[in-house]
C-alpha cells in the first residue's frame, strides 16, 4: 500500500477569514466556494474553524444571527497537523476526534491547506476498497427518517441535537429526498423564513442510491462521479436499509490501518537485522538475502546509483545479465521504466528522511503488460550515515490480471462478452443522471431475437450461441461508441442510447437494427433469418421514473411488437 504524505495530496487553496468577519459574510463565501468550511485566522495562524455543521447547530438556536461576528460562534476546537504525517495517521485523527476537517499549519502554525474526508478517499484510489465487499457492515443503519410535510425547524432542530449530517425524507419506507448540512447554509444564504417551510419545498431529489450488496468500491466510485458525500443504501424492494457516509468509508478503513502498522513494524524490524552487521563492508549477510530471495527482485547501489548486488530476478524483470547491470548504473535503470525526474527527486527527499519510496512499474512487453509493484529505500550504517540505495520489487502480474478478469465477468455477458444485467443497470443509471443534468433524453431498446428458440432446439446449443454472438456484434454496429449494447438475458438484449435529442435519434436506430437484421445470418455454412421485434422507451429530463421502469416500459412496447406479428419496433405509450 502506497505510503501517501499530506504535503503530496494538499489543498492549498483554503478559504481563511479574520475572526472579526460577520457571520452572514463568513456563510455567503462558503456558498459562492462551495466549501464545507473556513478557517478562521489572526496573524495567518489558525484560531478557529467554523463548518456547515456549526451552521446547523447556531441556527438551531437563533433564528436572528443579524451581525454576529464569527469569532463569537466558530468551533475552538480545531485539530492542526504538519505536512509530513503520513494519510493513514491523517485517517486516525479524524476518527478519534470524530470531525471531518484538518488543518494543515507549516513549522510557522501559520495556515498552509486543509485535508477533508474527501481528500483522504479521492487518494486511497477504488482499490483500498476491494476487501470490504458488503457495505452493510459498514453503513450507518439506526437512521431517522421523515415525512414530505415535516417542518424544518424540527429538522433543524433533530440534526444538531444528534450531529446528523442529513436527514432522509421518506414515502412508504422508499426514499424521495434528502436534506443535509449544505441545504441550511444555502436556505440561510437566500434569507427563507424556515418557520412553516416543508422539508419537499427544499430537499434534494430524486436521490441517487445503492443497493445494499453492492460491494464499497462501487459505491465509492458512485459518490466520486456524482461529487457527493453520501449514498441512501437500499433493499431489492428499494425500501431504505441504510446511509453510507465518507466517515463511515474512512472509518472502515481502520483494518488497513492496522495493517499499515504492522508493515511499517516488519519493515524496520527487517531493515534493524540487515544493518546490524556491517553493511559498509558489504557482508555476507546482505549477499545470502539477495541472492536467496527467489520472488523478489533486490539491485543494491552506491550513493552515486553504481550497482553493487543484484539478484537472478532482478535481471530477469529488467532484462540484463550480470556483467551488463554492473555497467550501468540504479538510476539509469530506474529512468527507463519511466520513474520521472519530479518522482525520482521527491523519492531521494523522502529517503533523506528515513523514508521508502513506494511506486508502480508498467512494463509493455509483447505479450501485454507487466506491473512491478517496487520499493525505493536507503541503506544506513551503524553510524546512522545514509550509504546507498536499495531497490526491492515483486511482479504482482498475474494478480493485476486476475483481479482485471473478475472484474471483467463481473460486468460482462461470458457468450458475447457485451454488458451484462449488471452493467447495464449501471450504465442505465449514469445514462439518467447526466440526461437530467444536461436537460437531454435517454432512450431504451429492448430487442427480442424472433424465433430464436426453435434455432436453438432444432439446430442444437452450440449454433443458437454462434446466432447470439452475432446478433450482439450486429447490434454494436447499429449505434455510437457511447451507447451501450447489452444482453439482459437469454435472446435478450437492450441498447442504452445516451445524451439523445428526440425521439427521431431512438427511430432511427430501431430502423438501422430491422435492416442490418434483414440479411440472413452466415453461421457454419447455414444461412439463419432472424428478425427481431424492438419496445423502445424514452426518459424525458426531470421526468420521474426509475431503470427498472425504463425497463419494463420497453419490454412492455417489445411485446407488443410480438403480438402484432413481430420484426418491427414499437414506442411504449403511456
Amino acid at each position: 500500500m502506497e505510503n501517501k504524505l499530506i504535503k503530496n495530496i494538499l489543498a492549498s487553496d483554503v478559504v481563511c477569514v479574520s475572526p472579526d468577519t460577520y457571520l452572514s459574510d463568513v456563510v455567503l463565501l462558503m456558498r459562492k466556494k462551495n466549501i464545507s468550511c473556513v478557517v478562521i485566522t489572526r496573524d495567518k495562524k489558525p484560531i478557529g474553524i467554523f463548518t456547515e455543521r456549526d451552521m446547523v447547530r447556531i441556527l438551531c438556536k437563533n433564528t436572528d444571527l443579524g451581525k454576529i461576528k464569527i469569532e463569537k460562534i466558530m468551533s475552538r476546537s480545531l485539530v492542526a497537523i504538519k505536512k509530513d504525517i503520513n494519510i493513514y495517521e491523517l485517517y486516525d485523527l479524524l476518527i478519534n476526534n470524530n470531525i471531518r476537517h484538518l488543518v494543515v499549519v507549516d513549522d510557522d502554525n501559520n495556515t498552509v491547506g486543509i485535508i477533508t474526508q474527501t481528500d483522504i478517499i479521492s487518494n486511497l484510489g477504488l482499490e483500498y476498497f476491494f476487501d470490504i465487499k458488503d457495505i452493510s457492515k459498514i453503513m450507518t443503519k439506526n437512521l431517522t427518517t421523515v415525512t414530505e410535510k415535516c417542518l424544518l425547524p424540527d429538522i433543524i432542530s433533530n440534526m444538531a441535537d444528534h450531529s446528523f449530517s442529513c436527514i432522509i425524507v421518506e414515502r412508504k419506507k422508499k426514499p424521495i429526498g434528502i436534506f443535509t448540512e449544505r441545504d441550511v447554509v444555502d436556505l440561510y444564504n437566500r434569507g427563507v423564513d424556515l418557520k412553516t417551510l416543508t422539508v419537499d419545498k427544499v430537499m434534494s431529489s430524486p436521490v441517487i442510491t445503492v443497493n445494499a450488496k453492492v460491494p464499497l468500491y462501487r459505491a465509492v466510485k458512485t459518490m466520486n462521479n456524482n461529487k457527493i458525500r453520501r449514498l441512501i443504501v437500499v433493499d431489492d424492494k428499494g425500501i431504505i436499509t441504510g446511509l453510507i457516509t465518507q466517515y463511515d468509508i474512512v472509518k472502515g478503513l481502520e483494518a488497513k490501518y492496522i495493517e499499515f502498522l504492522k508493515d511499517i513494524i516488519n519493515q524496520k524490524e527487517k531493515i534493524l537485522e540487515e544493518t546490524e552487521n556491517d553493511l559498509i563492508e558489504k557482508t555476507a549477510y546482505l549477499e545470502n538475502i539477495l541472492s536467496s530471495s527467489t520472488n523478489m527482485a533486490i539491485i543494491a547501489s552506491h550513493l552515486d546509483f553504481k550497482i553493487l548486488y543484484c539478484n537472478p530476478t532482478a535481471e530477469n524483470i529488467f532484462g540484463y545479465n550480470f556483467e551488463n547491470i554492473s555497467k550501468t548504473n540504479l538510476k539509469k535503470i530506474l529512468e527507463k521504466e519511466n520513474l520521472e525526474k519530479v518522482r525520482f527527486n521527491r523519492a531521494m527527499k523522502l529517503i533523506e528522511n528515513k523514508g521508502d519510496y513506494d511506486f508502480m512499474i508498467e512494463q509493455q512487453r509483447k505479450d501485454g503488460s507487466y506491473y512491478i509493484e517496487s520499493r525505493l529505500s536507503g541503506i544506513w550504517d551503524k553510524r546512522n550515515r545514509l550509504i546507498g540505495y536499495v531497490l526491492i520489487c515483486r511482479d504482482i502480474t498475474e494478480r493485476k490480471r486476475s483481479e482485471q478478469r473478475l472484474e471483467h465477468m463481473a460486468h460482462f455477458d461470458l457468450l458475447t462478452d457485451i454488458p451484462n444485467r449488471v452493467l447495464f443497470f449501471d450504465r442505465l443509471n449514469h445514462a439518467i443522471v447526466e440526461a437530467n443534468r444536461e436537460k437531454v433524453m435517454v432512450g431504451l431498446l429492448f430487442i427480442d431475437l424472433d424465433g430464436f428458440k426453435n434455432i436453438n432446439d432444432s439446430m442444437g446449443h452450440h449454433i443458437g450461441d454462434m446466432v447470439l454472438k452475432t446478433a450482439a456484434m450486429q447490434l454494436k454496429k447499429c449505434v455510437r461508441k457511447s451507447d451501450t449494447v447489452a444482453r439482459i438475458s437469454g435472446d435478450e438484449f437492450a441498447i442504452v442510447l445516451h445524451k439523445i435529442k428526440s425521439k427521431k435519434d431512438s427511430e432511427f436506430v430501431a430502423k438501422k437494427i430491422l435492416n442490418i437484421f434483414s440479411k440472413p445470418f452466415n453461421i457454419e455454412k447455414h444461412k439463419l433469418s432472424i428478425s427481431v421485434s424492438i419496445g423502445i422507451s424514452l426518459q424525458r429530463p426531470d421526468e420521474e421514473g426509475s431503470e427498472k421502469k425504463l425497463l419494463n416500459d420497453a419490454d412492455t412496447a417489445m411485446y407488443y411488437v410480438k403480438e402484432q406479428g413481430k420484426n418491427s419496433f414499437k414506442f411504449f405509450e403511456e
